[in-house]
């Protein structure tokens, strides 16, 4: 178990022309894809019960391949990410929805076997590499990491719907269900990440988890996707705050600073992984811009509170840290475009259509934000005001496992009893892992 092997062409080390990526409100990385399944001893007899287990498997891992190359293709037909058709999306999680439970019943009745197999997925935004471990764990963990992207995917698209030829209130009711929409499709990524992070990964041989995963599986780039979506899901809660005039300056500023504390997170724990170039950066480039955004809202609003509270000067602190962050946003928003894959700032959205930024953006004036151009910090290292420190509201349960698949069943003893093997690992269901006592 464990063995790695990476194959790279040679022509993998010329450089890559930048292309503009799609638009985009949610990043995500580029999508992994299943390439290939074979055994890595092809001589191994195996039983019939297993021998139909395993062409099972590449049935429907031949049938998750197709789907997931039919959304990378479609993506590079189209000019923007949004125009990816829910038919695309849907078609691959059924594809999951399928492959998932048979490589469940692998691991859990023929474990030896689903030890023998060579599992190869590479990325779409380097598809010359592919990363081939034998490994079952690496494939649960991969096909989790891609249903947890395509989660992200779908947020974005709910994020940039825009709904035309309505009525100004109809308009509204229709933008903030779609809100909602992008929230709990984002909530759902930071469960199915949780059950990576906590039930799977754990699970796996230490030199698989430490030393072969590639880089968009180690456990700090699946935390900082968890926490990037609890982020953004934060991000929208706040907007529709903003948007709603009975909520209180005191929601608001809690929700700002627990965004902030998200997008903190994030960074640290993408920063201290080796992500070498490409996507990586953009990806810590996006956080950052986030990061700093979250930074202008809870500075903000903190200012405004502490302005009712009579203390002018810590609110006139605030309110410059405000603009402060404000020019570094858009400072690091423009690095973030001219990362590649390039994207245009008209893509991004340099005047924000949604969101708490848009409210913002209005509302910090030029003039404040000109008068920061010189060293901020260095000139008001008496003045910078804490922000209070909530506690994080929002409660993560792991994804559920589907149940393990019991088509073609044959009525023979279990054979993890007969290996001797008394339980599962932790990621089954209890009904499943108590199918092997």
């Amino acid at each position: 178990m464990g063995c790695a092997l990476t194959k790279t062409e040679d022509e993998h080390n010329s450089v890559q022309a930048p292309v503009q990526t799609e638009e985009l409100c949610v990043f995500s990385p580029g999508l992994r894809l299943p390439k290939s399944l074979e055994l890595a001893n092809s001589d191994h007899l195996l039983q019939a019960s297993a021998r139909n287990l395993l062409e099972r498997l590449m049935s429907v891992h031949s049938r998750l391949a197709a789907a997931a190359q039919e959304l990378v293709s479609t993506k590079k037909l189209k000019k923007k990410r949004s125009s990816l058709t829910v038919s695309n999306i849907t078609q691959l999680k059924e594809a999951i929805d399928d492959y998932l439970p048979v490589l469940l019943k692998l691991i859990r009745k023929e474990p030896r076997l689903a030890d023998q197999v060579l599992f190869t997925w590479t990325n779409q935004e380097d598809e010359i590499k592919e990363t081939t471990l034998q490994s079952p764990y690496y494939e649960v963990l991969s096909v989790l990491q891609l249903l947890a992207t395509l989660s992200l995917l779908e947020a974005n698209r709910a994020l940039l719907f825009k709904p035309v030829n309505l009525e100004a209130s109809h308009h509204r009711q229709i933008m903030d269900e779609t809100k909602k929409s992008a929230m709990d499709v984002l909530f759902k990524a930071a469960e199915i990440l949780e059950c990576a992070l906590k039930s799977v990964l754990p699970q796996a041989p230490r030199e698989v988890s430490r030393n072969q995963l590639p880089v968009d599986l180690k456990e700090g780039t699946l935390q900082a996707m968890q926490l990037q979506a609890l982020g953004q899901t934060v991000e929208i809660q706040l907007g529709l705050a903003v948007d709603n005039p009975k909520a209180t300056m005191a929601v608001k500023r809690r929700l700002a600073c627990e965004e902030l504390k998200y997008w903190q997170q994030a960074y640290e724990n993408l920063q201290a992984v080796n992500l070498g170039n490409g996507w990586g950066d953009k990806h810590l480039l996006f956080i950052r811009w986030k990061r700093a955004e979250a930074k202008v809202a809870a500075y903000y609003f903190h200012g405004l509170i502490l302005n009712e509270s009579s203390d002018s000067q810590g609110a006139a602190a605030c309110l410059r840290a405000s603009a402060h962050f404000f020019k570094e946003s858009e400072r690091i928003c423009g690095d973030f475009c001219a990362t590649a894959p390039m994207t245009t700032k008209t893509l991004v959205g340099k005047s924000p259509s949604w969101g708490p930024m848009k409210h913002l953006s209005e509302k910090i004036s030029k003039d404040a934000v000109t008068s920061t151009q010189h060293d901020f910090f260095e000139d008001n290292r008496d003045r910078i005001v804490e922000l209070p420190d909530f506690a994080l509201a929002l409660q993560v349960d792991a994804y559920q496992m589907p149940e393990a698949d019991e088509e073609g069943e044959i009525d023979e003893k279990n054979s993890a009893v007969e290996l001797g093997i008394q339980s599962g690992p932790s990621f089954l269901t209890e009904e499943q892992s108590t199918q092997y006592a």
